[in-house]
């Protein structure tokens, strides 16, 4: 299946979720921290969607994994992996660089 040889090739790497913490910053030219920053701040709002999104589908990180490191419920990583997706597909953002 070629998205699990993607994940692989992607963890093969050393992309892990802090990797993918990085790039959303890089991206959206924030900290590091502020991407796992709680609130509703518009630009820290963007970074979770994207990291849910890139660390759930991309590599396939556990929505329950990535509750407990963002402090939010599972169905919140879920609502997020959704919109960030389409912020991802909108911006052309790529998470091989």
């Amino acid at each position: 299946d070629e998205h699990l040889d993607r994940r692989y090739a992607m963890r093969a790497k050393g992309l892990d979720f802090d990797g993918i913490v990085h790039r959303v910053a890089h991206f959206l030219k924030i900290k590091p921290a502020d991407v796992l920053k709680r609130g509703k701040e518009p630009q820290t709002v963007m970074a979770r969607n994207v990291l849910c999104y890139w660390a759930s589908r991309e590599l396939g990180v556990t929505t329950v994994e990535i509750s407990k490191r963002l402090k939010i419920c599972q169905s919140s990583v879920s609502r997020s992996a959704l919109r960030g997706e389409t912020i991802v597909a909108n911006n052309r953002y790529e998470l091989d660089w």
